[in-house]
């Protein structure tokens, strides 16, 4: 049954505003509130409930409005453009979770109901639910996923893509009025008999939530903090839906050979290596791309008639927040590895074999004897592959622990005959120790520029103020002298927990050394100006970049921070981006100079090799550092500020030259 070009536009175009809509808000919430956990945990609470609210609104509410929904729209569209409240003092739960309601929230409850109203008001008795227009929802968020990021976020600042989606949400309304004017005025239907069906599909559509937050989790963990990795996750959700609803014929063999590539995805879930971080990211994808679209299949399988098809999509849309929630809040608490990924793979292997059990008793008595084999030897071939691959990764971490932020492990190593503690998540390194001493290693050792710079303080040992922004193991704390103070500020307080526990340069150091857990725009905004000798900027951790500590504004406040004759430094070391055009360019627009060094060379054991930049205030003079090989920046670009930051941009640059 072909739908009218409007309504399928209308579909389109809700799917892109409410999918551009979250991203938007992301930049809006971190200039404002900070990037703490509870801050994006509240951000994605916010808009699964918000989905679940603009379902539940379609089921029960819509139907009885009319073509009056119209009119709610209509109001809907006061609170353009899309906004947050400036100069957000109050970073908790509630305070974000307020500004988001009151601000966003009737545009994301609204545009939620937009492919559920469209089929509602496509579909007559006794014709097929127009279910194709679901697919059509999930190819226009997938278009926002590709185009936000990749197009309007390098090409238009926050003020204008705000702009922008005003305009998208007037043409909304207008296609609304044309679409949506005949909408049904009828209740909803009773869902009791119903029960088992929705049921089963809140827990798939909970599988499905928990299995993209594992994937993405799980490459980040394995590959790196690759710029735009976690959009290949989210896309291929999409897609899985996109071409299960989109009734389309030829997927028969995703549903006969996903279990053997479910029982792949626990193996590499559990562990097991491919050999390169490039084939373990393209296993990860390939093997979620399959099971999601198994899922997505079998959620399309059970749909039910038109007359009751709002009732499921509050069901999945209920679904995807418990899984969400889940693997947000409860995982990282239950769980000290990724172990709600191969749980729930699992869980979809044993739910759906339960439901479709008749059609397995089917094939194990139909099957030829070599499928049978094969199914029966893949998992005893994989847990052998498991253990083999276990007993010879070396020796065990002698700590783990996890946060919402990360999997961090605490390993015992030696490095041209020195043993060496080290703290990792991931790919990414946050600091080393000789057991025994308190000398720093890592990209913080004295011949290095970190080094360098602290003995070019004016102020004299024993009366620095030193801050730093993020802690690692603490190893800055060793350049404390007796009288100093050091202030480390930290976002993950389970990383404080570490440092304590298995590393002494806390303890160790002669200064005296506070940790102040939050997010530093905040918690450094928080103290008086011309505190500190100096301030460190320590926060990359895993190469990816904390876009919101290096702004133009930013910067403007780290530098208010720092007294007079102290120093702003960055450590600017960075698998994927040159930091430095970023740094210079705001320090040039601020009328400040930033210098580089990095120090590759001649490294001892332990030592890794850093990079530094460290940024002078008006009339400083440079010459003093330019003597010792610190280089100017270039400053060419134009300087991110809290509406505009284009790391795609960064990396184009960086090929070029």
């Amino acid at each position: 049954m072909g739908q009218p070009r409007a309504l399928k536009g209308l579909v389109v175009l809700g799917a892109w505003l409410l999918f551009s809509l979250e991203p938007l808000s992301g930049r809006l919430l971190i200039a404002r509130f900070g990037g703490a956990f509870h801050v994006w945990v509240t951000a994605l609470l916010f808009f699964q409930v918000a989905l679940v609210l603009g379902y539940l609104y379609a089921h029960a509410l819509a139907p009885r409005l009319g073509r009056w929904h119209l009119g709610v729209l209509c109001l809907a569209a006061l609170t353009l453009p899309p906004s947050l409240p400036d100069g957000a003092t109050d970073p908790s739960p509630a305070a974000v979770l307020r500004a988001l309601a009151l601000h966003l929230g009737p545009l994301a409850v609204l545009l939620s109901t937009t492919s559920v109203l469209a089929q509602r008001a496509a579909w007559r008795p006794g014709e097929r639910a127009p279910y194709a227009l679901y697919a059509l929802s999930n190819a226009g968020s997938l278009a926002a996923l590709l185009v936000d990021p990749l197009v309007l976020g390098p090409a238009l600042g926050l003020s204008a893509q705000a702009r922008l989606w005003t305009a998208g949400f007037g043409l909304y309304l207008l296609l609304a009025a044309g679409s949506l004017w005949r909408l049904p005025q009828e209740p909803p239907k009773s869902l009791p008999e119903q029960a088992f069906l929705y049921g089963y599909c809140t827990l798939l559509s909970a599988l499905l939530s928990v299995l993209l937050a594992g994937v993405t989790s799980q490459l980040t963990l394995d590959v790196g903090h690759v710029p735009l990795l976690w959009t290949l996750p989210l896309a291929l959700f999409l897609l899985a839906f996109v071409l299960s609803f989109a009734e389309r014929p030829g997927l028969g063999a995703v549903e006969r050979l996903w279990p053997y590539v479910a029982l792949v995805d626990l193996y590499l879930a559990l562990g097991g290596d491919l050999g390169s971080a490039l084939a373990q990211g393209v296993g990860l994808l390939v093997a979620f791309f399959v099971v999601a679209l198994a899922l997505a299949r079998e959620l399309y399988r059970v749909r039910p008639e038109g007359d009751r098809l709002t009732g499921y999509y509050v069901t999945l849309a209920v679904g995807g927040a418990l899984g969400g929630a889940f693997a947000a809040l409860a995982a990282p608490w239950l769980f000290p590895g990724l172990w709600e990924r191969p749980l729930a793979t699992l869980a979809a292997l044993m739910v759906v074999g339960w439901a479709r059990r008749g059609a397995v008793r089917a094939w194990l008595r139909s099957a030829e004897r070599g499928a049978l084999i094969v199914t029966a030897a893949l998992p005893a071939v994989i847990a052998l592959r498991l253990y083999l691959g276990h007993r010879g990764a070396g020796p065990e971490p002698s700590a783990r622990a996890r946060s919402p932020y990360g999997v961090y492990q605490v390993l015992e190593r030696t490095e041209g005959g020195v043993p060496l503690r080290e703290l990792v998540s991931g790919t990414t390194r946050h600091g080393r120790q000789r057991p025994g001493s308190a000398e720093p290693l890592s990209y913080y050792h004295r011949s290095g520029p970190l080094g360098e710079v602290v003995a070019r303080l004016q102020a004299p040992a024993g009366a620095r103020r030193i801050a730093v922004i993020g802690l690692g193991v603490g190893a800055s704390a060793s350049y404390a002298a007796r009288g100093d103070a050091v202030d480390f500020y930290e976002l993950d307080p389970t990383v404080e927990a570490l440092a304590r526990a298995h590393f002494t340069f806390l303890r160790a150091s002669e200064g005296r050394v506070t940790v102040v857990t939050g997010d530093a725009r905040h918690t450094l905004g928080a103290v008086g100006p011309s505190r500190y000798d100096l301030v460190l900027v320590d926060a990359f951790a895993g190469d990816a970049i904390p876009t919101h500590l290096i702004t133009r504004e930013a910067i403007a406040l780290e530098a208010s921070r720092v007294a007079p004759g102290g120093a702003l430094l960055f450590h600017a070391s960075n698998r994927f981006h040159d930091l430095r055009p970023v740094l210079g360019a705001a320090a040039r627009s601020l009328g400040m100079t930033a210098l580089w060094k990095q120090h590759l060379q001649g490294l001892s054991p332990g030592e890794d090799p850093s990079r530094y930049v460290v940024v002078l205030g008006p009339g400083e003079d440079r010459a003093p550092w330019s003597a010792h090989g610190w280089a100017p920046c270039d400053a060419s670009m134009a300087p991110w500020t809290d509406d505009h930051a284009d790391p795609i941009a960064l990396l184009v640059r960086q090929r070029l030259h």
